[in-house]
């Protein structure tokens, strides 16, 4: 499990430049924290810990049995991944490639997954909820009975 737990979603700006503010909760659980952002599942992108990537990365490498294509898969997450770092007003830039990748425009939501922050255009985030709800409501209704025994 990673070191650090991503919870809860913000609306930023991206700027022209492709910049945005991280939410001081989570510039202050980043601090001084090396991070990668790759393309994501789907139209988004993926922020995760230098420590979480280099799993994610040495998974792909070590058991390339896991996927179809592992030399493609391994070729796309090299080239679709950055390091980043926070600037001195707590920013981080995100490549035009990626950028592209994910049709974000100036409005952009950040979304904790636990183990990573997702960055999604607004519009393609709420579509993608509207098609999810149904079975999020299934998932967890099931998930609370299980807890309770039931």
């Amino acid at each position: 499990m990673s070191d650090k737990l991503f919870m809860d979603t913000f609306p930023v700006k991206l700027d022209s430049t492709g910049r945005f503010s991280l939410p001081k909760k989570w510039r202050l659980q980043l601090a001084d924290t090396p991070m990668v952002i790759s393309q994501g599942v789907g139209e988004c992108l993926a922020i995760r810990t230098m420590v979480e990537f280099n799993a994610r990365a040495e998974d792909a490498i070590m058991h390339p049995e896991s996927y179809d294509d592992p030399e493609a898969y391994l070729r796309m997450l090299g080239a679709r991944s950055s390091e980043i770092t926070l600037d001195g007003q707590g920013r981080v830039t995100i490549p035009p490639v990626l950028r592209d990748h994910a049709h974000l425009g100036s409005e952009i939501l950040l979304t904790g997954v636990l183990n990573r922050i997702e960055v999604w255009d607004v519009g393609i985030w709420n579509a993608y909820t509207e098609a999810h709800r149904d079975e999020f409501t299934k998932k967890n209704s099931a998930a609370s009975q299980s807890l309770r025994g039931n």
